[in-house]
C-alpha cells in the first residue's frame, strides 16, 4: 500500500462482509529506511448483523415431556442458549448451555416436565449476540398431562338437621375452589360456593344447616374446573329423615 510524502496512507471501502460481528483488529506492518520492522494495531467493534433468537415449545401430554427448538442470528461460534420453563404455580425447570449449531439453530428433546402442573407452560430463551447484547424470546403452550377429577361424599345428621360434605379432586389448580348445591325432593336448594381445595386435592364443609330442606332424598352436586379450565362434576345422594312422621284422627258420630 502506497505511503504518501507526508507519511500518511489510506484505503477506503474495504469489504468486511466475510468477518463476523465482534472485535475487529487491524495490524499495520512496514519497514523503516534502515529496514527495521514497524508495526501498529487498532481495534473496533463490528455490529453489522442484528442479533435475533426464536423459541418453539412442543408439549407431549401423554409422556409429560417437551421438545424445544429455536433459531438464532449473530450468536458467536461456541455460543449457547439458556432455557427456563415455568408453570402457572411458578415451578421452574432450567436448561442451561444448549449448544447453538453453525446455522444458528438449537434444540433439546424429551425434557422431563413431570414437575410442572397443568395449565400454561412458558419457555423463555436467553443468549448474547456477538457484541454481548442480550437476546430473548418466549413461547407458551397448554399442558394437560393430568386428567381432572372430583368426588363428593354426603353424610346427613338427621338428629341435628345438618350435613357434612367431603370430597377429593385431581388437577384443580392452587387456589381453586369447589361449588356445592344441595337439592331436596321439592326442589329447594342450598348453595355453598368457593369451598377451598387443599394441597392434596381434598375439600370439606361441616355442619351445614339443612333445616330448609324437606325429608326425602337429598342430592349434592359438586362442580369445579381443572387446571385447563375443563368442567368437573360429581354428585351423591342420601335420604333425609329429620322430621318424625305423625298422624292423628278424630271421629265424632
Amino acid at each position: 500500500m502506497a505511503v504518501n510524502a507526508d507519511g500518511s496512507y489510506a484505503v477506503d471501502n474495504v469489504d468486511i462482509s466475510a468477518l463476523v460481528d465482534g472485535e475487529i483488529t487491524v495490524v499495520a506492518t512496514a519497514s523503516d529506511s534502515n529496514g527495521n520492522p514497524l508495526t501498529a494495531n487498532d481495534a473496533e467493534e463490528l455490529d453489522a448483523t442484528a442479533g435475533n433468537i426464536t423459541v418453539d415449545l412442543i408439549l407431549d401430554n401423554a409422556n409429560d415431556q417437551a421438545d424445544i427448538t429455536g433459531t438464532s442470528q449473530d450468536i458467536p461460534t461456541g455460543g449457547t442458549v439458556d432455557l427456563v420453563l415455568t408453570d402457572v404455580d411458578g415451578n421452574t425447570i432450567e436448561i442451561n448451555d444448549v449448544a447453538v449449531n453453525a446455522d444458528g439453530s438449537y434444540a433439546v428433546d424429551n425434557v422431563d416436565i413431570s414437575a410442572l402442573v397443568d395449565g400454561e407452560i412458558t419457555v423463555v430463551a436467553t443468549a448474547s449476540d456477538s457484541n454481548g447484547n442480550p437476546l430473548t424470546a418466549n413461547d407458551a403452550e397448554e399442558l394437560d398431562a393430568t386428567a381432572g377429577n372430583i368426588t363428593v361424599d354426603f353424610i346427613l345428621d338427621n338428629a341435628n338437621d345438618q350435613a357434612d360434605i367431603t370430597g377429593t379432586s385431581q388437577d384443580i389448580p392452587t387456589g381453586g375452589t369447589v361449588d356445592l348445591v344441595l337439592t331436596d325432593v321439592d326442589g329447594n336448594t342450598i348453595e355453598i360456593n368457593d369451598v377451598a381445595v387443599n394441597a392434596d386435592g381434598s375439600y370439606a364443609v361441616d355442619n351445614v344447616d339443612i333445616s330448609a330442606l324437606v325429608d326425602g332424598e337429598i342430592t349434592v352436586v359438586a362442580t369445579a374446573s381443572d387446571s385447563n379450565g375443563n368442567p368437573l362434576t360429581a354428585n351423591d345422594a342420601e335420604e333425609l329423615d329429620a322430621t318424625a312422621g305423625n298422624i292423628t284422627v278424630d271421629f265424632s258420630p
